[in-house]
């Protein structure tokens, strides 16, 4: 009867009691868990930025001269 209330467990989404103690070991390091996803939010929009540069690099700058050429 046990296995039947651990898939119960494991079938869960989100778990409040689990949290909570996880939370209790992450106490001590809360500003280094702070700084972290502080950092997360910034780099990653920077991941994100070297594709659109390029856009508008090609966009602006190789595309126009490569038109020039062939006209």
């Amino acid at each position: 009867m046990s296995n039947v209330h651990e898939e119960e467990a494991l079938g869960k989404a989100y778990d409040a009691r689990l949290m909570r103690r996880l939370m209790q070991y992450l106490h001590p390091y809360r500003w280094r868990v702070v700084l972290a996803m502080a950092l997360v939010a910034v780099v990653t929009p920077l991941e994100l930025a070297p594709p659109r540069i390029f856009q508008v690099a090609i966009d602006r700058y190789f595309l126009p001269s490569a038109e020039r050429q062939f006209a």
